[in-house]
């Protein structure tokens, strides 16, 4: 599942059962269950909300994309 798909189904179900916790808390939640490779791209880098920790984490799934696409392509 892409991020931006993740991050819709965490706050949908999150709203559907009523989940209130503090913005750290579901960042946390939300960084621990990312695949390896975009988590350990994304740890040490600076971001100031919710929203913006998910921006740096598309812009690393994006590249993660491009990067296994370049390699196919090289490959072939």
């Amino acid at each position: 599942m892409i991020v931006k798909e993740y991050k819709q189904q965490i706050e949908l179900l999150m709203m559907m059962v009523g989940v209130r916790e503090e913005v750290r808390i579901t960042i946390e939640r939300f960084h621990s269950s990312l695949n390896y490779e975009i988590r350990s791209r994304v740890e040490l880098l600076p971001y100031n909300d919710r929203n913006e920790f998910v921006q740096l984490c598309m812009t690393r799934y994006k590249k993660q994309k491009r990067k296994l696409l370049f390699s196919c392509l090289l490959a072939w």
